[in-house]
């Protein structure tokens, strides 16, 4: 912490299926290569992966086993960013 601030957050959105003894399961985070989530999160000029910078979940965006999120992707120089709806595995929801 600097400041009362932290230096270097993460954010996120996770899964945990089951029990508190089931592993987290990282669907999305700050940091992470935008084209894991979608493959078109690219600087057209460089073609350089964008990185993850926010994220959201959308408004009842967990029903049954499917999840919409909101993800924005971008540099300075580029941005990217859409809504995306998956199915949740049934291993995870219990």
């Amino acid at each position: 912490m600097v400041d009362g601030a932290y230096a270097n957050p993460e954010d996120g959105i996770y899964l945990r299926g089951g029990s508190s003894k089931s592993p987290i399961v990282t669907v999305v985070q700050t940091g992470m290569d935008g084209t894991q989530i979608d493959g078109m999160a690219v600087d057209p000029d460089t073609q350089a992966h964008l990185p993850v910078t926010e994220m959201g979940l959308e408004r009842d965006g967990f029903r049954g086993n499917g999840l919409a999120i909101n993800v924005i992707m971008g540099t300075e120089e580029a941005g990217w960013a859409r809504i995306y709806l998956t199915a949740i595995p049934s291993a995870l929801i219990r």
